[in-house]
C-alpha cells in the first residue's frame, strides 16, 4: 500500500479490533452493518474462549441472544467458515473449530516469511516520521505486560497487532499486507493465550530489539529480531497447547 495511507489503514486496523476492548464479550448491536457487528461478537467469544473448542453453535441460539434475525448469524457463520474459526459437518451444523499445534505452527511459518520478506524491503528505507510511529505503536503494548505476565490481555491483542500490521505495512506492499492480515496469527494467538498467566516477559524483549534494529537501518538485527519473536510464538503456543490437552 502506498506509505502516504498508512494513518487512515492504521485507523481502521484498529476500529477493527475495538471489538476486543470490551471485555464483557456481548457488544450492543446497532442495525447499521448488522452482520459486521455480529462476525464481530462471535469473533469475539471464539477468541476469548466463551466458544468452547467443538462447541456445536445453533443459529437460532445465537440469533435470539443478540436480538437479530437468522440472516446476519448465518452470514457471519459462513464467513467464520470460511477463515477456519469454524466448520460445518453435515447433517449437525456449525461447531468451533479446534486450534491445533499444527495449524497455529504453519501459520507462524507462513507470517515468518511475510515478516522477513517486509523488513527486507522496508528496513534502510522508512523515513524517521514512520520510525517514530513504529517505536509509538511498541510503546503502546508496554502497559499491557507488567513484569512476565500480560495483564490487559485484550489490550494486547489490539495493541500487540496494530504493531505487526504497521511493521508488515511499511514494505508498502498491499498484497503482502492483505495475505498477512488474512492469517489471522493475532486471533489464533489471542485464542490460544486465553488463560496465560505468566511466561510472557520475552514480548517487551522482543519488541523493542526489532524496533531498535529498525532504526540502526539493520537488515540483519531486525531479521534476527523477527525469527527469535517467532520463535518464541511458537513455544507459547505448544505450551498452551499442550496443557490444554492437544488443542483450545
Amino acid at each position: 500500500m502506498p506509505l502516504d495511507g498508512l494513518e487512515r489503514d492504521l485507523e481502521s486496523v484498529r476500529t477493527d479490533l475495538s471489538v476486543f476492548v470490551n471485555d464483557a464479550g456481548f457488544i450492543p448491536l446497532r442495525r447499521l452493518d448488522l452482520n459486521g457487528q455480529v462476525y464481530n461478537t462471535l469473533i469475539n467469544w471464539i477468541v476469548t474462549r466463551k466458544l468452547q473448542a467443538r462447541q456445536k453453535l445453533s443459529i437460532s441460539d445465537i440469533a435470539d441472544k443478540l436480538n437479530v434475525s437468522r440472516s446476519p448469524v448465518h452470514q457471519a457463520l459462513t464467513r467464520l467458515a470460511s477463515e477456519n474459526f469454524v466448520a460445518v459437518a453435515p447433517r449437525q451444523g456449525y461447531y468451533v473449530t479446534p486450534i491445533t499445534t499444527d495449524t497455529v505452527l504453519k501459520a507462524f511459518d507462513v507470517r515468518l516469511a511475510l515478516e522477513l520478506m517486509a523488513a527486507e524491503i522496508s528496513v534502510g528505507q522508512v523515513v524517521s516520521e514512520h520510525l517514530r510511529e513504529l517505536r509509538r505503536l511498541m510503546e503502546e503494548t508496554l502497559p499491557t505486560v507488567r513484569g512476565d505476565e500480560i495483564i490487559d490481555k485484550s489490550g494486547y491483542l489490539v495493541t500487540n497487532w496494530t504493531f505487526h500490521w504497521y511493521q508488515v505495512a511499511l514494505a508498502g506492499n498491499e498484497l503482502m499486507s492483505h495475505y498477512y492480515e488474512n492469517l489471522k496469527v493475532h486471533l489464533l494467538m489471542g485464542r490460544v493465550i486465553c488463560t496465560r498467566c505468566a511466561g510472557m516477559q520475552h514480548i517487551v524483549e522482543e519488541h523493542e530489539a526489532l524496533v531498535a534494529a529498525f532504526e540502526a537501518a539493520d537488515l540483519a538485527a531486525a531479521q534476527s529480531a523477527i525469527r527469535q519473536h517467532i520463535k518464541s510464538g511458537k513455544r507459547v503456543a505448544i505450551e498452551e497447547i499442550d496443557a490444554a490437552g492437544g488443542d483450545v
